[in-house]
C-alpha cells in the first residue's frame, strides 16, 4: 500500500506528522477518541502542522457581520481540497496569488531564525517575503506605457544589457547612462529595441560605484521615459553572497536550500540572482506555489512577461 502523503517535520528529532485527512479533521473538529489525542500530542510539538491546522480553522471560521464570509468560497471544496490546504497545498482564489504553503511558508520562516540565530554577522534581521508582499504589485518606475525593468539595485555583472518595457511598437529610443554621483554621461547611444547592450567601446562598470540609465522615446503616443538606478557588487558584497549562499546549501536541504537563497538575495537587493535562484527552484517545484510566487513576483519586478531571458 502507497504511503499516504504528511508534512515532513522541519526540526530532527520530531515525531512523524499525521496523515493529511486527520489534520484536516483536526482543523474540522471530527476527531474523536485515540485520534484527536494522538494530533493533539503532535500539534504540541510542530509548528508547521500546527500553522497548516490553524489557516484552515481561519479559513472556516464565521466572518464578522457585515464582511464577506470566506465559506462562500470554501463551500465547493471537497474533502480532499481541505487535506491538501492542511498540507499547505494552494487554494487559488480568484484572481489573487496562490494561498500560501503552510509547509513551505513555515520552513522559510523557520529557515530564517536559525540563520539568524547561528550567522547574525550575515544574516541578522533576514526574513523571506511574505504572502503579502509576494502578491503585491512592485513599485517599478513607470512613465505611461513604459517602465525600467533591469538593472536595477545591486547587480553582480559589470557589463549588464538594459532592459525595458514598452507598448511603443518599434519606436526610436535613446539610451544613456550616466554616473550617479556627479552625472558624468558614461554613454549616449540610440536603438529601436527596448534591450539594449553595451558597446564594445563602453569600459566595464565599476565596483561600489552607483549607476543611472534612462531611455527615452518620443514615440506617436507622446513622450516615454524610463530611468533606474543600480550599483556594481563590491568584492566585498559578492563575497558576503557567496558565503551566505554556501552556508545554505551546507545546512538546508535540497528541496529548501533553493528558495531560502532566493530570498535572502532579494532582501540583499541581488534581483537577478534571485529570479535565478527562484526558477531553477520551480523547474524543481513546479506544484509549489510559495516558490511559484516567488518566481512570477521577480519576474513582474524585472520586466519579465513569462519564464525565460
Amino acid at each position: 500500500m502507497a504511503d499516504r502523503p504528511s508534512i515532513d517535520p522541519v526540526r530532527a528529532g520530531a515525531t512523524p506528522c499525521p496523515d493529511l485527512n486527520l489534520l484536516a479533521g483536526s482543523a474540522e473538529e471530527r476527531l474523536e477518541g485515540a485520534e484527536r489525542a494522538s494530533v493533539a500530542t503532535h500539534l504540541a510539538s510542530c509548528a508547521d502542522c500546527r500553522d497548516a491546522v490553524a489557516a484552515v480553522r481561519a479559513s472556516l471560521a464565521p466572518e464578522p457581520a457585515g464582511r464577506p464570509s470566506r465559506r462562500t468560497v470554501l463551500r465547493w471544496i471537497p474533502a480532499a481540497a481541505v487535506a491538501l490546504i492542511a498540507a499547505g497545498v494552494a487554494l487559488r482564489f480568484s484572481g489573487g496569488l496562490d494561498s500560501p504553503s503552510a509547509s513551505t511558508d513555515a520552513r522559510l520562516r523557520e529557515s530564517a531564525g536559525v540563520l539568524g540565530r547561528a550567522h547574525p554577522a550575515l544574516f541578522a534581521g533576514f526574513r523571506p517575503l511574505g504572502i503579502d508582499e509576494l502578491g503585491r504589485e512592485p513599485s517599478v518606475l513607470r512613465s505611461g506605457a513604459a517602465f525600467a525593468a533591469y538593472p536595477q539595485e545591486r547587480i553582480l555583472e559589470r557589463r549588464p544589457d538594459l532592459r525595458w518595457v514598452s507598448e511603443a511598437g518599434d519606436s526610436p529610443w535613446r539610451v544613456r547612462l550616466l554616473r550617479q554621483t556627479d552625472g558624468a554621461r558614461l554613454m549616449d547611444s540610440e536603438t529601436t529595441e527596448t534591450r539594449f547592450a553595451l558597446p564594445d567601446s563602453a569600459s566595464d562598470l565599476e565596483p561600489g560605484v552607483a549607476y543611472v540609465w534612462e531611455a527615452i522615446s518620443d514615440a506617436a503616443t507622446g513622450r516615454l521615459e524610463v530611468r533606474a538606478a543600480f550599483s556594481v557588487a563590491t568584492p566585498d558584497e559578492r563575497r558576503s553572497l557567496e558565503e551566505g549562499f554556501r552556508i545554505v546549501d551546507r545546512e538546508f536541504p535540497a528541496d529548501l536550500a533553493g528558495l531560502v537563497k532566493a530570498h535572502w538575495a532579494i532582501r540583499r537587493e541581488f534581483l537577478g540572482e534571485a529570479e535565478r535562484l527562484a526558477t531553477e527552484w520551480v523547474r524543481e517545484h513546479p506544484g509549489d506555489p510559495i516558490g511559484r510566487g516567488t518566481a512570477e513576483f521577480l519576474r513582474r519586478r524585472l520586466g519579465r512577461s513569462e519564464e525565460g531571458p
